[in-house]
C-alpha cells in the first residue's frame, strides 16, 4: 500500500548514464517504433523531437491524485503516440512550437518550491516524457533537494529506454489506454501498444506506481474491461484513476454515458480494483501572489463549448463549486 512519497537514495553515474542513452538516440531505438534517426544530430523520428528540449508548460497543479498533490508539472513536447482525444495535440504535432527548456531556472524553481513545503514531488508528462531524455542528464543532477521524481507517462517505451528511466525515477503514474492492439491502431495510430505497456508495468513496483484509465465510449468491452482484468490480475492492489474523458475537438472520442458507467463501477467493484480520483488540495488557495508558474489553458470547442484545462490553484478553487468534469 502507497502511504507516502519519498525520494529514493541513488548514485548515478550521469557519464555513464548519458552514454547509454545516447547509444539510444544516435538512431532512436527509445520506443517500439525504432524510427532509426540520429537524433543526437537533431533528426527527428515519429514523435517529432530533435535534439533541442521544449516544453509547453510548467505549473503547480493542486488537482491531482491525492499522493502527489501539489505537484509541480513539467510537460515536455513531442509524443511517440497520437492519440484522437488529446487535448495537447498543438505540442504534439508541433513539438517546436514549446519553449526551450531552461534546466537551470526549471531546478531551482522546483527546489525553492520542495524547501519552501509549497510541493509534494516534481512530475514529468507530456506529449510523453520518453520523447524528451535527452534532458534528463543535465537536469536531474542540477536538483539540491530530495524531491520525488514522478514519471508521468504512456510507457510506450522499449525495454532499454525504460530500464534507463527506471534507475532515476521514484515513482510511475503510467497509462493504460486500450486493452488490444486493434484499437490502439485505430484510435492512437500506435502499433504493438497492450504487450509493450504491459511489460513495463510489470517491471514497475507495486509500490511505486498509480494506473491511469481513460474510458472511451463504445469501448468498454474491447477496452476497459480487458484493462481492469489485466490490473486485477497482475497488479492487484495498486490506486487505479479513471478519470472521465474530455470530448475531442471533432468528438469522434467522447467519455462513457451513464449505462457504461454503470457496468464500470459494476466491475470495478467486482474485480476490487482500488479506485482513486484526483482531489483539490487544500493549499490551492494559498499561491504567493506573482507566482509566473502557473498557467491555464481554455479550449473554444467547434460546439462554443469552453473547457478549463490545468487550471491553476487560485482558479480552480474558485470553480469547484461549478465543475462537474476535469482532466
Amino acid at each position: 500500500m502507497i502511504s507516502a512519497l519519498r525520494r529514493n537514495i541513488r548514485n548515478t553515474d550521469w557519464a555513464d548514464w548519458k552514454s547509454r542513452l545516447n547509444e539510444l538516440l544516435k538512431a532512436c531505438q527509445v520506443c517500439p517504433r525504432r524510427c532509426g534517426v540520429n537524433r543526437l544530430l537533431g533528426a527527428r523520428g515519429f514523435c517529432g523531437v530533435g535534439n533541442i528540449v521544449r516544453v509547453s508548460k510548467t505549473f503547480i497543479h493542486y488537482g491531482e491524485e491525492e499522493l502527489l498533490n501539489p505537484a509541480c508539472t513539467v510537460y515536455f513536447t513531442g509524443c511517440n503516440m497520437r492519440c484522437a482525444f488529446c487535448s495537447n495535440q498543438r505540442f504534439i504535432l508541433n513539438p517546436d512550437d514549446g519553449r526551450i527548456f531552461s534546466s537551470a531556472v526549471t531546478a531551482e524553481t522546483i527546489d525553492a518550491a520542495f524547501r519552501n513545503g509549497r510541493i509534494r514531488c516534481m512530475e514529468l508528462l507530456g506529449g510523453e516524457p520518453f520523447c524528451q531524455l535527452q534532458a534528463i542528464p543535465d537536469f536531474f543532477p542540477l536538483l539540491k533537494e530530495p524531491v520525488p521524481i514522478v514519471w508521468n507517462s504512456n510507457i510506450y517505451a522499449a525495454e532499454a529506454a525504460f530500464e534507463l528511466v527506471r534507475e532515476i525515477v521514484d515513482f510511475w503514474v503510467a497509462d493504460l489506454k486500450f486493452g488490444n492492439d486493434q484499437c490502439a491502431a485505430t484510435v492512437a495510430s500506435t502499433p504493438d501498444y497492450f504487450e509493450t505497456v504491459t511489460a513495463n508495468l510489470r517491471r514497475i513496483l507495486p509500490e511505486q506506481l498509480i494506473i491511469r484509465h481513460l474510458p472511451l465510449h463504445g469501448h468498454f468491452d474491447c477496452c476497459t474491461r480487458p484493462v481492469l482484468e489485466w490490473i486485477a490480475a497482475y497488479h492487484p492492489d495498486i490506486p487505479v484513476s479513471i478519470a472521465a474523458l474530455l470530448p475531442d475537438r471533432k468528438r469522434c472520442c467522447t467519455p462513457f454515458d451513464d449505462d457504461e458507467n454503470a457496468a464500470l463501477d459494476k466491475l470495478s467493484a467486482q474485480l476490487k480494483i482500488n479506485r482513486i480520483q484526483p482531489v483539490l488540495h487544500e493549499a490551492a488557495e494559498d499561491i504567493a501572489a506573482g507566482d509566473n508558474t502557473l498557467e491555464t489553458e481554455l479550449l473554444i470547442r467547434p460546439d462554443g463549448s469552453i473547457v478549463l484545462e490545468d487550471i491553476s490553484g487560485k482558479l480552480l478553487h474558485l470553480l469547484e463549486p461549478f465543475v462537474r468534469s476535469r482532466n
